[in-house]
Formats: C-alpha cells, structure tokens, sequence
C-alpha cells in the first residue's frame, strides 16, 4: 500500500502503483518518484514517513519529512538551501530531493537501516558503562561537525540516533531528524525564538526560546543519563531543588564518566562545556581506548562532475567583429553557424564570424532567441510583443503572439516543444506547429529567465522578484521553489548529471541584478558556491561544453570564468567597454561575446 500526503485525506491507504489517492484524488508520489508507505513519527507541524523511490530497484527505501508552510517559505527553503550540502558526511542521511504541496515541505532523505537507541534500550535495556562512551565520544564527534558549520541541532535524543546496520562500531551512530536545526547566525542567537525540540532531552534556554551550541550538549548529556538508568530525565530531575538524582539510580560507573555527564546536564550554561571541542578533548583524555578520528563528509566533490580542474589558460580575444547595432540575443548553431538578434530588431545568420544573411525579425529589439535541434526550428521575440516561430530556410514567420506583454526568455524542450516565459508571469508550452499545450501559472512577477534540462523533463524559471521555480514538463506542475536571489534572476542554466541512471542529479546555476551567481543542486536547492565579483548586475551566462568553466557577462562590460567544481575566478576578460548582452562558449573551447559597445568578440584560452 502507498500513503497518501495530502493533509486533509479522510482514508490516506491507497493501492500500491496508484498515481493518485483513490479517496482524495491528490497525487500519491513526490515527482512522481517518491511515495510514501507508511508514517513512521510526527509532533507538533511534522510528520515522517518511510517511503519508496520508484525509479531504483534495490536499496529504495528512503524518509519523507514533512513540515507545515511557515508564512511564505521563504525561511524554510534558505534553511534548506543552506544545510543540504552539510549531509555529505559519512554518519549524516543524505538529502535527495525537496519538494513543495498543498502549503507543505517535503525533505526526503537516506533511510538509515538499524535500530534508533531509544528502540535499543527498550530491547536490551539499560547501556552499561563502555556503550555510553561510545554513544558520547561518536555524539560529539557529530556535533563538533555541525557546529563547525554553525549548525544547532536543537533535537537531540535517543530516537534520533540510529546505530547503522545495529552495529555498535565506531563510525555507525547517524544522527536523524534535523527539522529542527537552526542555522546560527549572531542575530539569531541574540533574538529569542520558539521552543522546539522534545522536552524531556533540551536545556533551560532552551526551553525559553534562547537556544546556543551548547544546549546540544545538554541534550547528548540527558539522552546518555536516559540510556544508562533506563529512566526518563523527567524521572531523573528533582525540580523542587533544581538537583540531578541519576547517580543513586544508575550502575556502578567510573567517576571521570559521572563528572562528565555532571558537567554536560549542568542547568548553569557557565558551568557546562561551553563547546564540543572541550567536551570531547575531555571525553577522549578519560575514555578507555578513545580515537580521535573524526569521519569526515564524502571527499568526492558536492557537484555531480567529473573530479578534474579546467586547465590553466589564460584568456584572449582573437576576433573582434564590429556590428551596427548592438547584438542583443546569440545562440550557437550546427556545423559552426550563429544566430544573432540585434537591438533594430534583424535576425542574423553567421558562419563562424562571416555574416551570411539578415532578414527582418522584429520591428524593435530582439528580447530572446532559441533554436531546436529536434526540429532545426527558431523561435524569436521582440520588443513590439510578438513571439515567432521560424524555420531557417524559410523565413517566413508563424507568429504565436502578437501585441500581448513581452516575452523575456525561450527555450526548447528535448522534443523540440517550445517554452516562453513572459511578464504576464505566466510561461506556456507549445508544440512543434505551435500549437498551445499549456500555460503554467504560479510566479507573483514577471518572469524573466528559463532554462529546460537536456536530459530530464525539468525546466527552472526566476522572475524579477528573484523567485526561482522548479517544474516537472511531464507532470506539468511546480516541484518546488528554490531560495531567491535579492533581485531580479537574469540568467539560468542547467548541468546534467554525469549519470543516466540519475538524470535529476542537476545542478542549476542563476545569475541576478544583486550581482550574484548561484550554483545549487536542483533537487534539494543546496548551495555548492555563492560567487561574487562583478560591480553591477548579470546581464547573461554560458557553461563550456565540459562543464567545467562557467563564464558570466555583466553591465560592468566584463566576463569572467569561473571553474564549476571549485568555484575559483580563472579569468576576468576586460576588452568589451559596454555592457555584456549575450555569451556562448562554442564546441571547441572558445567563447563568443556580444556587447553593447557593438562588438562581437571571439576568446581562446591558450
């Protein structure tokens, strides 16, 4: 059986291989992809459930955490953003995808096969002395990771703790459910907030809504008091004198393991640990047989690349061609050829930097361009509202629309369909003959930039808010909304994985008018690299055929490469003296420019 998500579902149990609930009628899977089985926790505004991935035959289960929408999202999907290329490490569940439904979030992750210590206790009861130093040296050997990366857990507790696979080696503990981190920011700290996390496990200031680094420890302390006399903290805690009673209930311990957990349970945060390094420096200078080695995240790089650096080139332009009015839009071709649209409004085909033929387009500027290898068909639109469909022997337009609100970007799906996103904030889909299939609604802006993926039925859009959405072509709906730019996104391009079997694996890189570039993984919205360095806002980019070198065009009339796996500056191209209006790299390595100083400039890298 398959568990329906929808919040409201009267009978959520529905046959297995439903797409959707045969009570409520909502969509049973995630992307189309993930399905819930079963619920497997929940509190407050979550749940968590065991689910299916549809497109694996072995090793498929996986964890859907559920969060209810907090006001616009926009915090929660930072948060996302921000902790998801954390879950790299080896004792951490991976973060496979993030969606957005019926004002809910949705966090899937790693199922982690093992008994949590809560079910442990209950099974074999309570932890003698030796299991407790394990679960305190592995703990803070976690923690001093998360806290590294300015990470509280804030939920730290035994069912939260899962010995993988039921060994009780080092490296095996997993810490789960991480619905209630906080990213810790000085503002943050100093602003008190919501309680959260399990009453029973969180320290004092905690539970007045002041939460810091070390209230985890507390939370590690208590959990390891719970595990070793089997007894609830609750049941360990005199509250009318503020005193622990955990030592005349426990067995026989050492008194370097009692003064530890004394002073990781103190209620005074000045005579707690203030840090996971003096925790563990502690545990580790008293712990029979303690190793200090820390397990690392996963060495292989976060973005699904190959492990190989762009080689050391340095940049030159080795053709300028001077144009008579500006080139607005530029779009490689087969067989070397180029189309460019100017800002009169003329399409222009070139072979390499030969001119061959120009022909009227649009009566003002061109606004974009596209080209189908599919079907060898252009698409244009201008700035006297009209979007075309070409074909390039026949220049003779079918015009799709005329004298509505301007269309910003174009793009054409894998089966030649076209995309157009305009500032009515809507983006349609059509078919080859131009036909309209779809219009998909959903920015509150106008939309001014797509990108469609080459290998999967996924397209990404941002708007002049700095909103981005991530849609599935297919299913024709929102995935999810990625965290936004603080100005309009300018630019989008997407990176295929290197792996067919896991063709959503993408990375997508944006660029905005804040003067920012982004690359995330497209699932989850993790950011891989924040760079910076233009003075004014991205006007354009464009990814070498590798997919190493990422270029990016601004109205400070400069280019710069950048390597995609280490986000490293490799260049800055200073010959242009007006602003960036149009990148493409070319099959063999160079990169074409177009600008407004009404040149178009050939680079290679020697």
């Amino acid at each position: 059986m398959s568990y329906c998500l929808h919040p409201t579902c009267p009978s959520p149990s529905t046959p297995q291989g439903e797409h959707f609930c045969v009570h409520c009628g909502s969509r049973v899977r995630l992307g189309d992809r993930y399905a819930a089985v079963q619920p497997i926790g929940g509190g407050g505004s979550s749940r968590t459930f065991l689910a299916i991935d549809q497109r694996r035959l072995t090793h498929n289960r996986c964890v859907i955490k559920e969060f209810e929408q907090q006001g616009d999202g926009e915090a929660f999907r930072y948060q996302i953003a921000r902790i998801e290329p954390l879950f790299k490490h080896a004792q951490l569940p991976n973060v496979l995808a993030y969606f957005e439904r019926d004002q809910h979030h949705y966090l899937v992750q790693d199922y982690i096969p093992g008994p949590n210590l809560g079910q442990e206790l209950q099974a074999s009861g309570a932890f003698g002395e030796d299991k407790i130093w394990t679960v305190l040296q592995e703990g803070l050997l976690l923690l001093k990771y998360l806290h590294s990366q300015r990470l509280i857990h804030r939920d730290v507790k035994p069912t939260n703790l899962i010995r993988r696979d039921g060994r009780f080696d080092l490296g095996y503990l997993t810490l789960v459910d991480f619905g209630s981190a906080k990213i810790a920011t000085q503002s943050a700290l100093a602003k008190p907030g919501t309680m959260i996390g399990s009453a029973e496990y969180i320290a004092p200031e905690q539970l007045a809504g002041q939460v810091t680094f070390a209230s985890d420890l507390y939370s590690l302390g208590t959990t390891c008091l719970h595990l070793l006399t089997g007894l609830s903290p609750f049941e360990l805690f005199n509250f009318r004198d503020g005193s622990w009673l955990w030592r005349s209930v426990s067995g026989p311990i050492t008194d370097d393991l009692a003064q530890i957990l004394d002073r990781l349970v103190c209620r005074n945060l000045t005579e707690r640990y203030a840090s996971t390094e003096i925790a563990l420096k502690d545990v580790l200078l008293h712990c029979p047989e303690a190793s200090s080695t820390l397990i690392m995240p996963a060495s292989q790089p976060p973005l699904p690349l190959p492990d190989t650096q762009p080689p050391d080139l340095s940049w030159v332009c080795e053709t300028t061609v001077t144009v008579e009015h500006p080139i607005t839009r530029l779009v490689l071709l087969p067989m070397g050829q180029m189309l460019t649209g100017d800002q009169q409004g003329a399409i222009a085909l070139w072979q390499g930097t030969e001119l061959e033929r120009t022909w009227v387009g649009h009566a003002y500027s061109v606004a974009a361009l596209a080209y189908s290898p599919a079907t060898s068909m252009v698409a244009s639109s201008g700035y006297d509202r009209t979007l075309k469909l070409w074909e390039l022997d026949r220049p003779t337009p079918q015009v799709l629309l005329e004298q509505g609100e301007l269309v910003t970007a174009l793009a054409f799906t894998q089966e030649g369909h076209l995309i157009s996103a305009g500032r009515d904030r809507h983006l349609r889909l059509w078919d080859r003959h131009g036909k309209l299939l779809h219009i998909f609604e959903g920015h509150s802006a106008p939309v001014e930039s797509l990108a469609v993926s080459p290998t999967a039925p996924v397209m990404v859009s941002g708007d002049a808010d700095g909103n981005l959405r991530v849609w599935n072509l297919n299913l024709r709906i929102c995935l999810r909304q990625l965290a936004k730019h603080g100005g309009s996104v300018s630019a989008i391009a997407l990176i295929p994985s290197p792996d067919p079997e896991e063709p959503e694996q993408q990375t997508v890189v944006t660029g905005s008018w804040d003067m920012s570039i982004r690359l995330r993984h497209l699932n989850t919205g993790g950011l891989y690299h924040a760079l910076a360095g233009h003075l004014l806002p991205i006007r354009t980019l464009a990814l070498s055929a590798d997919a190493q070198i990422l270029a990016t065009g601004s109205q400070d009339s400069t280019i710069k490469l950048w390597s995609v796996i280490t986000g490293q500056l490799l260049a800055t191209l200073t010959d242009h003296t007006a602003a960036i209006e149009a990148i493409a790299f070319h099959p063999d390595g160079r990169l074409i420019s177009a600008s407004q100083d009404r040149t178009l400039r050939l680079w290679r890298g020697h």
